[in-house]
């Protein structure tokens, strides 16, 4: 991205619910560094109307329209753990960054 922010792109919101809109994105825009610039959702107008209640030029329902974008630096999955192999693997074929949601687990 220019002007020295990181353009991030989210995969799997919904405008009404989810991790994606309760959680990361909230966080992506309090971080001055970051500009949220493209989100995904498996449905197109789901994908749309998250764009627009975030406020951000991209709306797309396939993460390979999302990677394409130049001003993504980084690529936050929030999808289940099914899809995130397929997902990352775009992401960094795509020239960014991509990052997960971890969960702890603990050792029996």
């Amino acid at each position: 991205m220019t002007n020295g922010t990181i353009g991030v792109g989210v995969i799997g919101v919904h405008p009404e619910r989810g991790w994606a809109m309760t959680a990361h994105i909230p966080a992506i825009r309090l971080h001055p560094d970051y500009a949220l610039v493209a989100l995904t959702s498996s449905d197109v107008q789901t994908a749309r109307q998250a764009a627009s209640k975030c406020n951000v030029p991209y709306g797309f329902q396939s993460h390979l329209d999302l990677v394409k974008i130049p001003e993504i630096d980084l690529v936050v999955v929030t999808v289940k753990a099914p899809q995130h192999f397929e997902l990352v693997s775009a992401a960094l074929k795509g020239g960014s960054i991509a990052n997960l949601p971890t969960r702890a687990t603990r050792a029996s």
